[in-house]
C-alpha cells in the first residue's frame, strides 16, 4: 500500500481543517449559549459566518476543494466584517488571530492546492 504524494498536503489540511473547525464549532457553541434573548440577527450571522462554519467548509472542501477554500475565505471576510461592526474594542485582535486567519489561511491552502490524476487518468480534486 503506498501513499501518492500528491494526496499528504491535502490530507494534512484536511487533517487541520478539522482539528480547527471542532476547536471554532465548540467556541461558538458555547457563544451561542451566553446570547441574551434579544441578541441582534447580526451576532447570530457573526457566528454562523465565522467559527460556525469552519468545520462544514472543512468537510465540503474534502469533496471540492475550490467550494471549500472560497467557503472559508467568503466567511471568514464576512466574520471579520461584523467584528468591526460589533466589536466595541476594535483594537482587540485575539479573534482576528484565533477565528479569522485559521479561516482565510485554510481557504487559501486548498484553493491553491494542485489537481492531480488519478490511476485512472481522470482528474480529482482531493
Amino acid at each position: 500500500m503506498t501513499i501518492e504524494k500528491q494526496k499528504i498536503p491535502t490530507g494534512a489540511l484536511i487533517l487541520i481543517g478539522v482539528v480547527v473547525g471542532i476547536s471554532h464549532l465548540q467556541e461558538g457553541i458555547m457563544a451561542i449559549f451566553v446570547f441574551k434573548n434579544n441578541e441582534p440577527i447580526s451576532s447570530w450571522i457573526f457566528m454562523i459566518s465565522g467559527p460556525l462554519s469552519t468545520l462544514p467548509a472543512t468537510i465540503a472542501a474534502y469533496f471540492n476543494k475550490r467550494i471549500g477554500g472560497w467557503w472559508l475565505i467568503l466567511s471568514g471576510i464576512v466574520s471579520l466584517g461584523f467584528f468591526f461592526y460589533l466589536a466595541e474594542d476594535r483594537t482587540n485582535m485575539t479573534f482576528i488571530l484565533i477565528n479569522v486567519l485559521p479561516m482565510l489561511l485554510l481557504g487559501f491552502g486548498f484553493l491553491k492546492l494542485p489537481e492531480y490524476q488519478s490511476e485512472t487518468g481522470t482528474q480529482q480534486g482531493r
